[in-house]
């Protein structure tokens, strides 16, 4: 919606179509295909090359399961954008996320949806799954177009090599 100013109500108008469901934002660059089916709802995280003071480090509890996030520039594994959700979990995530999108100012532009996950880890398996800085990349810096130049170059190289 052109009114839309957060990702919380972007989610909320597809949230009827998350069932087995990746998600993934808009900024992520990959040079390899990383997708897989997971059992049970998933982050994917890196290491990223550079830890900025915002990234999202999950805490595992003892079976593994994120239970919360550590919000800090740790040079431990943090959320990529990317996650899929599992079957078992779409009820409650979409149902969650509707009531939430329901008492937040769709212009609000400090809104994410997945603050939101938070309140409902204790009720949800939601794993981690590690891929390496040397596959992907998020686009939300200008450092991170320097970055982005490992993947280009290589790809762009052997994409035109194979047309010569």
């Amino acid at each position: 919606k052109k009114e839309c100013a957060n990702t919380l109500h972007t989610i909320n108008d597809i949230l009827t179509y998350i069932d087995d469901t990746f998600i993934i934002e808009g900024d992520v660059v990959l040079a390899k295909n990383i997708f897989d089916i997971f059992e049970n709802s998933t982050y994917y995280v890196m290491k990223y090359p550079k830890p900025e003071i915002d990234d999202w480090h999950p805490v595992l509890n003892q079976d593994g399961n994120v239970s919360t996030f550590q919000i800090s520039q740790e040079n431990t594994a943090a959320i990529f954008g990317i996650s899929f959700w599992a079957h078992k979990d779409c009820p409650l995530l979409i149902s969650h996320l509707k009531q939430k999108a329901a008492i937040y100012d769709i212009q609000d532009p400090g809104i994410f949806w997945d603050n939101n996950i938070i309140e409902i880890l204790d009720r949800i398996s939601v794993k981690t799954y590690e891929i390496s800085a040397d596959v992907a990349c998020e686009m939300n810096t200008y450092e991170n177009i320097n970055l982005l130049k490992r993947f280009v170059n290589p790809l762009f190289m052997a994409a035109y090599s194979l047309t010569m």
